[in-house]
């Protein structure tokens, strides 16, 4: 059973999991997507999920970490999803210039890449991409300027990471104990949070 540095298993099977995203997640459902791409997909928690709730949409799952990789296509086969869910290691401009067809999502919880790779100098076609990106500020203090960066051609949400509470545990009635609900219930997040959702003025329709 992978440690937790790979995926919080226990929010995951809860439901609490980066709740604060709950709604950006249903927007994105309801989205016609023709790809997306996860960049840092860990276990593969939204690569596969995704692809059951949208089941037209190509994914594409990058880690650079193997055991991750791995995780990812054990999900994605145990799943059935094998076909839809295309896992690599590295991505690059030139790589998710060539990989986004269509109405494209962009998935982003690299640990600090996200300021080199989400530059539309490099690659211009993120100015067209919805992009839903985990800061890391804590790691790459220049991950806060991509609110600017993204605000002329995208309309753009901060959304601030909150601390669960025991009203959140999904068994309200349950007789376990309280330190338990609540450890059940992090995500060992050393700061708190912040994610953009970025939502293109122009999206690529090609």
């Amino acid at each position: 059973f992978p440690s937790h540095d790979i995926g919080c298993y226990l929010p995951q099977i809860l439901g609490t999991y980066e709740k604060e995203l709950n709604g950006i997640v249903a927007e994105i459902i309801s989205e016609n997507y023709t790809t997306v791409v996860d960049i840092g997909c860990a276990e593969g928690y939204y690569a596969v999920g995704l692809s059951f709730v949208m089941p037209r949409t190509k994914v594409f799952a990058f880690d650079i970490d193997p055991r991750a990789r791995a995780i990812t296509k054990k999900v994605a086969d145990f799943n059935d999803r094998r076909s839809q869910v295309i896992v690599g290691d590295v991505c690059n401009h030139e790589i998710l210039q060539k990989i986004a067809i269509g109405r494209t999502l962009v998935i982003s919880d690299c640990e600090g890449y996200e300021v080199t790779l989400l530059n539309p100098q490099m690659c211009p076609a993120l100015f067209h991409f919805d992009l839903l990106v985990e800061l890391h500020e804590f790691i790459n203090p220049l991950a806060g300027d991509l609110i600017e960066l993204f605000r002329h051609t995208h309309q753009v949400q901060v959304v601030t990471s909150i601390s669960r509470t025991l009203e959140d545990f999904p068994f309200a009635n349950s007789k376990w104990p309280m330190t338990f609900k609540r450890f059940s219930m992090d995500e060992f997040r050393p700061f708190q949070m912040r994610w953009l959702w970025c939502k293109a003025k122009s999206p690529s329709l090609k």
